[in-house]
């Protein structure tokens, strides 16, 4: 079970949680006196703009659970951390201004915890595939791992706000959370190297047998395999990724294989 403290590739899933946590907390421990001294707002009205953000992070978070489900984990946590670097960019500027502020921080609260269930989901997955006799034990790493980007987000924060505007912990925040997805997309080309790319429930790469793999290439006549239990029939393939080659589905409607011109090792097996 040491070894959940030690690969490499659960660490690199401890450090995006790390950092996608640092960075939004950097900004919202703050949030509070930002909004006071910023955006003009009395104690009462934060109470209440605190409320609705909460109503706001509720609804993220069940939507980014969709998201890693339909899209698979990486998919999910690159678009989830791409829009908070943008909302917390956007917030710099848009904090002055009470209407603007209140928007702002309301689309970042459905962002800023969508990213907990691909988080979760994620660690889970590589821990089955590297410790699987300690499954349990790297998720609740990955938990701590929250706590200690809370804990460094808060710290990140009080520096700024010491030495520099209660705004610029927004777009320091957004540096840290940049990271993160550096780090997501370094994660997602490891997986795809290995063969083990999650491409969310419905559609993905698939290897004759129904294995998924992006070591494979589509070539006419070749039967696939459809989540297990659908057949189809690859009729043709077009390299420039701008045609659709109908399949001859023998179990299931509406299966369609897809070669894209960007990457000849990858095709996309859709609906059955």
């Amino acid at each position: 079970q040491l070894k959940v403290l030690t690969h490499p590739r659960l660490l690199l899933v401890y450090l995006i949680t790390i950092l996608g946590y640092g960075g939004t907390f950097t900004a919202f421990t703050y949030l509070a006196p930002l909004l006071q001294d910023v955006s003009g707002f009395n104690e009462g009205a934060i109470s209440l703009i605190m409320l609705v953000y909460g109503v706001s992070v509720a609804i993220g978070n069940i939507q980014g659970g969709k998201l890693a489900d339909r899209m698979g984990p990486i998919r999910a946590l690159t678009l989830i951390f791409g829009g908070l670097i943008v909302i917390l960019g956007v917030l710099t500027f848009t904090a002055a201004n009470p209407i603007t502020a209140v928007i702002t921080i309301l689309i970042w609260g459905a962002f800023a915890f969508g990213n907990v269930p691909g988080l979760q989901v994620y660690v889970v997955q590589q821990a089955e595939r590297f410790v699987p006799q300690a499954v349990d034990v790297a998720s609740g790493l990955n938990i701590a791992a929250f706590n200690i980007g809370i804990a460094l987000g808060s710290i990140v924060g009080g520096q700024v706000v010491s030495g520099m505007a209660l705004t610029d912990t927004a777009w320091i925040g957004a540096l840290i959370v940049t990271a993160a997805l550096l780090l997501t997309l370094l994660a997602g080309r490891l997986d795809i190297a290995d063969g083990t790319y999650d491409w969310g429930r419905g559609y993905g790469p698939w290897s004759p047998g129904g294995n998924r793999s992006i070591a494979y290439a589509p070539v006419l006549g070749d039967t696939v395999t459809v989540r297990g239990s659908t057949t189809a029939e690859i009729l043709y393939t077009d390299d420039t990724g701008t045609k659709v080659g109908d399949s001859d589905d023998t179990n299931a409607a509406d299966a369609k294989a897809v070669a894209f011109a960007d990457d000849e090792s990858m095709f996309f097996i859709a609906g059955g």
